[in-house]
C-alpha cells in the first residue's frame, strides 16, 4: 500500500500577519481565511504546513486551525482541525515558533472540499501589541 502525498512543486505558500486576534470562523468578513482555486475555480486541497510565530507582549492562548464547510450559501458547518494550546509571546525579546508539518499517511484528516476554508482562530492576548505572522502550505487534493 502506497501513501499519497501532494508533489512538494503544487504546494503553495499563504501567508498573513497582524496585531489583533484571528479569523472567528463565524464571522466571514475576518481573516485571515485560506482557500485554493485553480484558473479562478475553487478546487479541494490538503493542509501541508503550518508555520506560526509570535512576538511581543506576553500571554497565550490556543490557535485552532479550523474547516469551514460551506454546502449552500447561509449554510456552514466547522469543525477544528488542530490546535496548537499556549500559542503566543512571553516578552519583547522573545518569539515563539509552532511548525507543524503533515506527514504522509496523514492527509485524509487535512481534507478541504472545493469551496471550503481553512480558518485559523486565535485570541490575541494583547491586541496591538502582539504580533503574529502565519504561514500555510496548500496542494491539491488528489483526485
Amino acid at each position: 500500500m502506497s501513501l499519497w502525498a501532494p508533489l512538494p512543486r503544487s504546494v503553495r505558500p499563504f501567508r498573513a500577519t497582524g496585531l489583533a486576534s484571528m479569523a472567528d470562523v463565524t464571522d466571514d468578513a475576518s481573516g485571515p481565511r485560506f482557500t485554493l482555486e485553480s484558473n479562478g475555480a475553487p478546487i479541494a486541497f490538503v493542509l501541508c504546513y503550518m508555520r506560526a510565530w509570535a512576538t511581543g507582549g506576553t500571554g497565550t492562548a490556543t490557535l485552532s486551525l479550523k474547516q469551514k464547510i460551506v454546502n449552500e450559501p447561509g449554510l456552514f458547518f466547522n469543525r477544528v482541525v488542530r490546535e496548537f494550546p499556549y500559542f503566543g509571546a512571553a516578552g519583547t525579546d522573545f518569539v515563539a515558533f509552532h511548525n507543524f508539518r503533515v506527514q504522509a499517511g496523514e492527509f485524509h484528516g487535512f481534507y478541504w472540499g472545493a469551496g471550503d476554508y481553512l480558518v485559523p482562530e486565535w485570541a490575541n492576548p494583547n491586541s496591538g501589541t502582539t504580533r503574529w505572522i502565519l504561514e500555510v502550505g496548500l496542494a491539491p487534493a488528489a483526485q
